[in-house]
């Protein structure tokens, strides 16, 4: 059973969060090459797992007019890389909404999932966000099938607390991940940054890695590049 306020939640199926295919799943410090995603996977120590991850994500500025629909996903989370059929996520949802005059406008909602079940999305009323924003988002597994979600505009201080209790997969605590990713075939809008700034994810002993000890993942067309700024992860359409 799922416990959330205030959200429309939207059960798909076939939601483009699942792990993504990847060419190699060993990490080390490197580049990788992902179908969908780009951004910072760190791996948990032999005999560690993480517990927590956080990070604040910076809404992008989208330039226009555009002429045809786009969406993407800045998240971070826990589990999902290298095959695991299981992700507990949260972050931003960008995607253009079609215009009286046939043009795209940006949209930006908050969301939270543990896949493989559905996704759920915040209202402009409930979470409001806008381009220069700064979302603190924080992810906590107080089990492995248990955690809590916060998200929090820190521009204006209106927040959110989203628990979970009993998914259908348990965590493994393997990975952390802080990613954009590409939910469809609509392109993100050239020119956009997301940025992931205070990124690092805690382990079972507290102790915490950054996002920049990591690797780098890329999608496979280049359309999204990632690279670290200092200890920062950005990507680039």
């Amino acid at each position: 059973m799922r416990t959330f306020a205030f959200f429309h939640c939207l059960y798909i199926c076939t939601f483009a969060f699942a792990y993504p295919h990847v060419e190699q799943d060993k990490l080390s410090r490197r580049d990788l090459s992902s179908v969908r995603w780009s951004g910072a996977i760190v791996t948990a120590p032999e005999g560690a797992s993480f517990n927590e991850i956080t990070s604040t994500i910076k809404v992008p500025s989208v330039t226009g007019p555009i002429d045809a629909a786009y969406s993407a996903y800045a998240w971070i989370g826990i589990d999902g890389w290298g095959g695991l059929n299981n992700l507990f996520q949260a972050g931003l949802d960008v995607r253009g909404i079609e215009a009286a005059d046939g043009t795209y406008v940006p949209q930006f909602r908050g969301y939270f999932e543990w896949y493989p079940e559905g996704a759920n999305f915040s209202t402009p009323d409930e979470l409001p966000l806008l381009s220069g924003d700064t979302m603190l988002v924080r992810i906590v597994a107080s089990s492995s099938t248990q955690g809590t979600v916060y998200l929090e505009n820190e521009r204006t201080g209106e927040s959110k607390e989203y628990n979970f209790d009993e998914p259908s997969y348990a965590l493994t605590g393997r990975y952390a991940e802080w990613i954009v990713e590409e939910f469809s075939s609509n392109a993100v809008p050239s020119n956009c940054i997301f940025e992931f700034q205070s990124a690092e994810a805690q382990m079972q002993d507290g102790k915490t890695l950054a996002a920049s000890s990591g690797s780098l993942v890329q999608v496979q067309d280049g359309r999204l590049v990632a690279s670290f700024d200092n200890s920062d992860v950005k990507v680039v359409s």
